[in-house]
């Protein structure tokens, strides 16, 4: 049996129509979950890329896996999801339009034969092998580098060159290719899709009967947006021009890239009603490519040979808790997102949603357990089983978030909103514990109790209303921080490479 794992980098749960959104943005994975297991408790480990990737791939939690900052290294102790499922027999595949996963030294593509990169910047500047050896002669490379160097400091990406004096003249043009960049996500996302489906189809490379992984990770849902345009005059609001649509995605770029506006940004409603629907644009944008990758799944009978499972890295704030972004905090917009299983020899699991609160950490005991390569202990968390997602001794029903703050976006937010930074304490961690209905959010200057069950959106505060449940669960939350220790050889950071840092910085991770 081949297993797939699709991530859907940035997309938020609540924006699914199998979700419950009033909007049809996901008739393609409305299908899917409904000839599969939906999980409407899922919950990400981690509020961006980095750690949520790695948390999949190893099944701990950030605190054990240390995967916190930009330039973080996964452990060298530890075995990846595609290390364990390559020693099982399997072809292990990746492709990924973020180059946060395949193209960054830090080790997430631990484990994969081969790994594709389809991002734009990445096929014009940069190799799509940084983590490979590279033959190419040292001059030339020296030369690579100082190119590379010298574009990035043009644009105006520093302040403490001479170089930054061209920005007035180059930011525009570098503009220019950010949009250009966004237009080609559509184009991008179904070449990576056709590459996928191909060697699922095909085969190439595979020794007879051998099983396949593929991993992908797609950023229909993230910045630079530019949908397509069809879908997005539909979700507009009434009225909206549509020759007035460049304009409006460019201030939804600049709105979601510059890190000043990432915390205590409240948004005009109208403002919030167009953001809204320039990304749920996007989801469907997204879906119907989705839709097509199943259909020839379908077509070619490889289908109901497949182990699919659909999940979101984390979410995004769009004006939620005067957000945008999703560099802090541990709020559902970022940690609830959607999962949907779909095993062809678990029949009765299909149309089937499951309510109670899991990790999608528990990806990596499950797929492991549907390769018959999980240990017993494995096998007990996988999530075709019913059981509890903290260690062993935990209760059932438990799960935990931890938003580490982004050194980098702390170090930039300081220039402008010192004040806000030090009275909101965001240069702390901000951990989360969710047992039944019930969430606690702790750190960072917070302490907020809500009930998903009546309040998904976390509206209304419980502390003084429910103080003892508030204390049980901070009790949860500090015994998980003391038990929840590194990982053995978690070290330091990756070498910053110029190569990657431009396409970092595009897609907001850097300024």
């Amino acid at each position: 049996m081949d297993i797939v794992l699709l991530v859907l980098d940035t997309q938020r749960a609540d924006r699914l129509s199998c979700y419950g959104y009033e909007r049809r943005t996901s008739p393609a994975l409305d299908a899917l979950a409904a000839d599969g297991t939906r999980f409407a408790g899922a919950t990400a480990p981690a509020q961006w890329t980095v750690p949520a990737h790695a948390s999949i791939f190893t099944g701990l939690y950030p605190s054990q896996h240390t995967m916190h900052q930009m330039d973080s290294v996964l452990p060298r102790d530890l075995s990846t999801l595609a290390q364990r499922l390559s020693n099982a027999g399997y072809l292990t595949a990746g492709f990924s339009q973020n180059p946060l996963i395949g193209l960054v030294k830090n080790d997430l593509d631990r484990g994969f034969s081969r790994f594709e990169s389809y991002h734009l910047l990445s096929n014009i500047l940069l190799t799509t092998r940084l983590n490979r050896p590279d033959a190419r002669p040292p001059a030339r490379k020296r030369l690579e580098h100082s190119l590379r160097w010298l574009l990035a400091e043009s644009v105006g990406y520093s302040t403490e060159t001479p170089l930054r004096r061209l920005a007035p003249v180059l930011a525009p043009i570098w503009q220019r290719f950010l949009e250009l960049q966004g237009r080609s996500k559509i184009d991008s996302t179904r070449k990576l899709l056709q590459a996928a489906s191909r060697l699922l189809i095909e085969r190439e490379g595979c020794r007879p009967e051998q099983p396949i992984f593929v991993f992908v990770n797609l950023m229909g849902a993230h910045v630079p947006y530019d949908p397509d345009r069809r879908l997005l005059q539909r979700f507009l609001p009434a009225g909206q021009l549509l020759q007035s649509n460049a304009a409006l995605l460019r201030w939804a770029n600049r709105l979601q890239i510059d890190v000043h506006n990432w915390i205590a940004q409240p948004l005009p409603p109208h403002r919030q009603q167009r953001l809204n629907a320039i990304y749920d644009a996007e989801v469907a944008t997204q879906d119907a490519q989705v839709g097509a990758f199943l259909d020839r799944l379908q077509t070619a009978g490889r289908y109901d040979d497949t182990l699919l499972t659909v999940v979101a890295d984390h979410g995004d704030h769009l004006g939620d808790k005067d957000r945008v972004n999703h560099a802090f905090g541990v709020y559902q917009a970022l940690v609830h997102v959607p999962l949907i299983i779909r095993d062809p020899g678990r029949h009765s699991m299909r149309g089937c949603v499951r309510h109670d609160p899991v990790s999608t950490r528990r990806i990596f005991h499950t797929l492991l357990a549907a390769a018959g390569a999980a240990s017993p202990k494995e096998e007990a968390f996988a999530l075709t089983n019913p059981g509890g997602d903290g260690e062993p001794a935990a209760d059932e029903g438990t799960v935990f978030s931890e938003g580490f703050p982004l050194e980098w976006a702390i170090g930039r937010l300081r220039a402008e909103k010192a004040h806000y930074v030090k009275e909101t304490g965001q240069t702390q961690p901000v951990r989360a514990v969710r047992e039944g209905r019930h969430k606690l959010i702790a750190g960072a200057g917070l302490r907020e109790l809500y009930d998903l069950g009546e309040d998904g959106k976390e509206m209304e505060e419980l502390q003084m209303v429910l103080p003892g449940r508030a204390t049980e669960l901070q009790q949860m939350l500090d015994d998980f921080v003391r038990r929840a220790r590194p990982a053995a050889g978690a070290e330091t950071r990756v070498e910053d490479d110029p190569r990657v840092l431009q396409q970092l910085r595009e897609l907001g991770y850097l300024e």
